[in-house]
């Protein structure tokens, strides 16, 4: 059997994790387009931006800040643990494993993406570019501590075992 990433058959590590990493550098460089844009767009005297609408925006950016990482434990397929002694790492996950893995991290970056839009908004609102920064900044960092990983793939293909299954 040939393992190179068709459809229906096991997807290396390697490619799933260069896929994984090549639209997490997107999303993060989205962040940061995001401020350059706002800096080129957002120009004269700022607004005021009423109170309830700013708090609203930014609990709702703390709130999908704090809701990332519990969604994409939640949604994570079952993992194992690398044991010493266990042998080499599995070279391979299965479609059902890396499709659910994949899941998990997107429904994650989108919520971290959606932390750096509500500054967006708040920077149009008040028109005033600065508002954006820690915005983008919680953004990225949450982005960062949810990275794709080698080890969480390799965890889940361990999990199911030589046979592509629970």
């Amino acid at each position: 059997m040939q393992m190179d990433g068709t459809p229906g058959q096991p997807t290396p590590i390697d490619a799933a994790l260069l896929m994984m990493r090549l639209l997490f550098a997107g999303l993060v460089t989205s962040v940061i387009v995001y401020v350059v844009i706002i800096h080129v767009v957002v120009q004269g005297e700022p607004a005021e931006v009423e109170q309830p609408l700013a708090m609203s925006l930014a609990g709702a950016a703390v709130f999908f800040g704090l809701l990332a990482p519990i969604a994409r434990r939640m949604l994570m397929p079952e993992r194992a643990p690398d044991r010493p002694g266990a042998g080499p790492p599995p070279g391979v996950i299965s479609p059902r494993g890396f499709g659910r893995a994949f899941a998990a991290h997107i429904v994650s970056w989108a919520l971290c993406e959606s932390v750096a839009i509500m500054g967006v908004v708040l920077a149009f609102l008040g028109r005033d570019p600065e508002v954006l920064y820690p915005f983008a900044a919680g953004a990225v960092l949450m982005f960062v501590f949810l990275a794709p990983r080698r080890s969480e793939l390799e965890a889940v293909a361990r999990a199911e075992g030589p046979g592509g299954g629970p």
